[in-house]
């Protein structure tokens, strides 16, 4: 049996006979389904109870007898949340207990009436049912709580003075909530009854410990055993209330009475609830997280009851959903939207199905059930939402409409579209751009209509626009378009740089909350840096840094370009912006922090003339600068300040081990000391000494920088560090008028000839006449100054010899008197003849030294080395005269072959080979020898060949024979030699190698 599948329910059937194979089949009085469990009363005298479970279809349902008299039978039912416990009670007023487990019925004995409603406790367990209100058809409350075994723990009734008022009136729903359970003395729970044409709403403080009428042995030996009982009742402060919130409906019958609630599957602790009156039926909402009963429930709307032909068409029970009310008629079911109350399905089934009886929700499944006279109907929601989202729109409620229509947006595309345009519609005429946009972002629509919409030039619309901006940029992907990713987010940079912009204008403005402007501005700067930071844009930052850094820079804004520096690390930025704001020192411990010498090459000359001492310090400690590369930049700044920074650090730099072996260093140091310390330059050309081979500094560099300053004596010292005595001693006499400068500089000259032979003329680095010619100039320029006479022949003795008297004498004034020159004549006539005497004595110890030399030399070629038949070759450590041999003065012994092999490391290649011809000719020719001795043949041509092997060995001891191979100066320069050669070296490693 089945429905349309298509509709908001779909129906399948059973057939009470043979489905559910049931042998009796009476009258269907009721029938109740919670958590799988499934129970029908009938009023058949042998199986009152029909239980099964509807979770397995293969287990037969199980018929059971109550134990009813003849004259009464089973009418109402009542089953537990959890499926586990039951209550039944028939029209007599007796009641049962019925365990679904072990499907036995037990008597309820200490409970007599209609049991009409049952408010099962939320805590209730599987052994027993926990305290529960039971409603009578009299309108009394009984607390109780029943085992499994149907045994009653608890039995107190309770009368309501409300009742009484109502006259009695049965108690047709009832349902109990536990609200806050924070503290179990003090818990919060919430008890709503309905009876006909009221709906009652009580909430009260209950004290829900566990209690006990046990009397312990010290209580009975003290004698305590008149204490009174412990009242075992927890829920009779509902009842003490004389006047609980209520709702009111028309009055009616109270067959036509019943409460039906639905948890809000959306909304924890909220019920959707219908209650059904004599009128028709109202829903509403129950919120039991509500401050005040009157904000826990809450009505919506009546709908009354549909008249056919002019009466009422009453219905036969009723039931919810999440969003329609099902109501039961003899022959059909009809749900309406719990919204407007409109019928949105209608299912109506064959005669022979027979009579509806009841109608039954199982919220575990979700499944209703309805019973008829014949079979069983289970109703399934199927796409219950199809509308609803409509209802929500049109009743303003965007948020829901918005998440049924996302729900169905497989479904039904178009509902979702249009929830959102409405929705943004209504925020755009309320003027809440930034709602409207957000909707908006969801939306399908083109991206150029969507701006459209928002991008009219007003400050609440451009908030708008940023939104909707932002929400596209969110939903692209990593793979998406990258180009349409960087136009939003280069958008949405330049709106928000220039609101920022404007907020900074305002706070400069006049007449302006300063507190205000500046919270402003930092609140849309953290907004801008969190926009930076977030992790969608950073691809586009770091593609895009510098389109970024030029938006920037026109809306003039350092501060968020220096943040983004920071963030993208881009150290060359952050230095540049930092100069940019004057925050020179800042710049620098970037440098230093980061310790990358192009930066320092790059920003230096900037930093030089503001922080000059605070630079130089900072290029001392960075490693890897080189000063060769960083001194000329910095040389480019012009301030004295920076000059004598610079100074400094190259002074450091040439005395430090970093660059002191640095010519174009040195070069730099002369530069700036002729520029700023001229009186400093000639220490530092001292200090270098006068070996030109040896000084650190350019030569023609350094004489073209002093005189282009103009510093004379440096000039002077480095042409005499140069040898161009005669330049020196030109500007020494003829510019600077210094005579004793003059002196010092043929000083330097002579001093240069020290270490030559004296009687060696032709090895002067200095000529004669060159000398000659400077004493010359010193002594005219003694003389045209004014100089004694005497005085100036005294030049005679300092020029050693390079100057006689005669080249004095026509240098002499005209009236010079002889009485003038004769004690200086004196003195140099002495001193020359002393000098002659020693020179005498120099050459005739040198002859006789000569002539030692030659006696020595004679007596060694007469020399005899003595050899003893025990002495051994220092090579092979034989004997050594079993052969020819090679007998050295320093008393080393080696057999001819053996002194050939140990000399083949001492000779060249090209000696190499001369040896092998001459050892390879001197073999066969004594080959040849010895064969014509053998024969006995002598003559001319042996003759002749004798005297050619004596040569061939004659050659060869020119080679071989030359020194020893072991003491001589040919071996001792062989100790820095290395034993292996490259390839030797590498093949041996090799063998070492695992």
């Amino acid at each position: 049996m089945s429905s349309n599948q298509n509709g908001i329910f779909v129906r399948t059937g059973h057939d009470l006979k043979k489905d559910l194979r049931l042998n009796k089949l009476g009258s269907v009085k009721k029938v109740e389904v919670s958590n799988g469990e499934l129970i029908l009363i009938q009023s058949t005298s042998q199986s009152q109870c029909i239980h099964m479970k509807v979770t397995q279809n293969k287990d037969r349902a199980a018929e059971m007898s109550v134990g009813v008299t003849s004259r009464d039978e089973m009418e109402r039912v009542h089953v537990s949340p959890c499926g586990k416990h039951a209550i039944l009670s028939s029209k007599e007023g007796d009641n049962f207990y019925f365990n679904p487990r072990s499907k036995t019925v037990y008597p309820i004995k200490k409970i007599r009436g209609r049991i009409t409603a049952v408010a099962w406790n939320p805590d209730i367990g599987n052994v027993d049912t926990g305290h529960i209100l039971l409603g009578t058809s009299k309108g009394t409350v009984i607390e109780t709580s029943i085992t499994s075994g149907g045994r009653e723990n608890l039995c107190k009734e309770y009368q309501w003075s409300v009742m009484d008022r109502e006259r009695e009136q049965p108690i047709n729903d009832m349902y109990l909530f536990l609200t806050n359970d924070e503290d179990i003395k003090q818990s919060r729970w919430l008890l709503v009854v309905c009876i006909p044409g009221r709906l009652f709403v009580i909430q009260s403080t209950i004290d829900a410990s566990p209690r006990s009428n046990y009397v312990g042995s010290t209580s009975l030996q003290s004698g305590w055993v008149a204490l009174p009982e412990k009242d075992l009742n927890i829920f009779g402060a509902f009842f003490k209330q004389r006047d609980p919130f209520s709702l009111k409906s028309q009055e009616g019958s109270p067959s036509c009475s019943r409460l039906r609630l639905h948890a809000d599957a959306k909304v924890p602790d909220l019920f959707k609830f219908v209650w059904l009156g004599s009128a028709g039926f109202t829903v509403g909402t129950l919120n039991l997280q509500g401050e005040n009963i009157r904000s826990i429930i809450k009505e919506e709307r009546t709908v009354e009851h549909r008249r056919v032909d002019g009466s009422i068409e009453w219905p036969l029970s009723i039931s919810l959903t999440e969003y329609h009310v099902l109501i039961l008629f003899p022959y059909r079911l009809t749900a309406l939207s719990y919204y407007t109350g409109n019928v949105v399905y209608e299912d109506t089934w064959p005669r022979e199905y027979g009579e509806g009886i009841d109608l039954s929700f199982d919220a575990t499944s979700q499944l209703h059930w309805l019973c008829t006279t014949n079979v069983l109907l289970k109703y399934r929601p199927n796409d219950e939402t199809r509308y609803v989202w409509n209802v929500y729109l049109e009743r303003g409620d965007f948020a829901r409409a918005l998440a049924i229509a996302r729900e169905r947006k497989s479904i039904d595309p178009d509902a979702f579209e249009l929830v959102l345009r409405r929705q943004a519609d209504k925020y755009i005429s309320d003027k809440n751009y930034g709602a409207a946009a957000e909707i908006l972002a969801n939306s399908s629509e083109s991206f150029e209509t969507l701006v459209l919409r928002l991008i009219i030039d007003d400050d609440k619309k451009k908030t708008g626009l940023r939104t909707l901006l932002d929400k596209k940029l969110e939903q692209l992907r990593e793979n998406d378009d990258k180009m349409k990713k960087d136009s939003l987010f280069m958008w949405l940079l330049e709106m928000q740089l220039s609101e920022l912009g404007e907020a900074r204008k305002e706070l400069a403005g006049v007449g302006v909350n300063v507190s205000e402007g500046e919270e402003k501005v930092e609140r849309i700067t953290r907004q801008l840096h969190a926009f930076l930071m977030r992790k969608n844009v950073q691809d586009s930052v770091q593609k895009l840094k510098g389109a970024i850094y030029r938006m920037m820079q026109n809306h003039a804004d350092l501060d968020s370009q220096l943040f983004v520096a920071n963030l993208l690390k881009d150290y060359d930025t952050i230095v540049r912006v930092r100069i940019g704001k004057d925050e020179y020192r800042e710049a620098l411990v970037t440098l230093v922090t980061v310790g990358s010498a192009e930066l320092f090459y790059q920003f230096s000359p900037l930093l030089l003339p503001f922080i000059p001492s605070h630079l130089i310090e900072a290029l001392k400690n960075c490693h890897g600068m080189r000063p060769q590369k960083i001194i000329p930049i910095l040389c480019t700044v012009s301030d004295k300040r920076s000059e004598e920074a610079v100074l400094s650090y190259v002074k450091w730099s040439i005395t430090s081990s970093i660059a002191s072996q640095s010519r174009p260093l040195h070069d730099i140091y002369i530069s700036i000391l002729a520029k700023m310390k001229p009186d400093q330059l000639l220490d530092y050309l001292e200090n270098q000494g006068r070996d030109a081979s040896l000084v650190q500094y350019s030569m023609d560099h350094a004489i073209r920088t002093a005189k282009h300053y103009d510093v004379k004596r440096a000039v002077v010292e480095l042409y005499c560090v140069a040898e161009m005595w005669s330049e020196a001693m030109n500007i020494a006499l003829n510019e600077m008028k210094n005579i004793s400068l003059g002196k010092k500089i043929a000083e330097s000259m002579d001093s240069s000839l020290d270490d030559i032979i004296p009687f060696t003329q032709t090895n002067y680095t200095v000529s004669i006449e060159t000398r000659r010619a400077i004493w010359l100039s010193i002594a005219r320029a003694m003389i045209d100054s004014g100089e004694e006479v005497g005085r100036c022949l005294y030049v005679l003795n300092e020029s050693k010899d390079a100057i006689k008297i005669q080249d004095l004498l026509p240098l002499l004034p005209e009236f010079t008197r002889m009485e003038e020159l004769k004690d200086p004549l004196v003195a140099c006539l002495k001193d020359h003849s002393a000098k002659i005497s020693t020179l005498q004595q120099q050459m005739k110890d040198a002859s006789e030294t000569a002539n030692e030399m030659r006696i020595m030399s004679e007596k060694m070629k007469k020399r005899v080395t003595m050899i003893r038949a025990i002495e051994e070759c220092h090579s092979c450590r034989s004997s050594l005269c079993t052969r020819a041999f090679y007998a050295f003065a320093c008393k080393h012994f080696f057999h001819r072959d053996c002194l050939e092999r140990e000399m083949i490391d001492f000779i060249s290649e090209e000696q190499k080979k001369t040896l092998n011809v001459l050892v390879e000719r001197e073999r066969r020719l004594l080959a040849e020898l010895e064969y014509e001795d053998r024969k006995g043949a002598k003559g001319y041509c042996n003759q002749e060949k004798e005297e050619g092997a004596i040569e061939l060995s004659e050659k060869i001891s020119e080679i071989i024979g030359r020194e020893c191979p072991l003491c001589s100066n040919m071996a001792i320069e062989q100790i820095d030699v290395s034993f292996l050669n490259d390839e030797q070296f590498k093949k041996e490693s090799d063998s070492w190698a695992y």
